[in-house]
């Protein structure tokens, strides 16, 4: 299955392999995650696909953006298919609880 970026879900996709990733706040920020999350409260959106299996970009940016954005209701998830790894997030406003 083909994921594109801004698609949406409610629950996460099954993953090929376990693993989550993490980046730099630039991307948080110049990519629009926090508008585009909170538009689409708890659901699951695709943020950023790479078709490369073997890097650990996502893997690294998941683990990062979920301690540095976590207690602002931001959750993160990276998946694995058999073709590509999909970066996805979602606004959880039950987290500022």
């Amino acid at each position: 299955m083909e994921y594109k970026v801004g698609e949406t879900f409610d629950t996460l996709p099954e993953s090929m392999a376990r693993g989550t990733g993490g980046s730099h706040r630039a991307v948080f920020l110049v990519e629009n995650y926090a508008e585009r999350l909170t538009a689409e409260p708890n659901k699951w959106v695709v943020l950023d696909t790479l078709d490369d299996l073997t890097k650990s970009k996502l893997y690294t940016r998941v683990s990062n953006y979920n301690k540095k954005y976590n207690s602002k209701g931001f959750e993160f998830a990276r998946i694995v298919t058999e073709t590509n790894q999909i970066f996805l997030g979602r606004y959880n406003p039950d987290l500022l609880a």
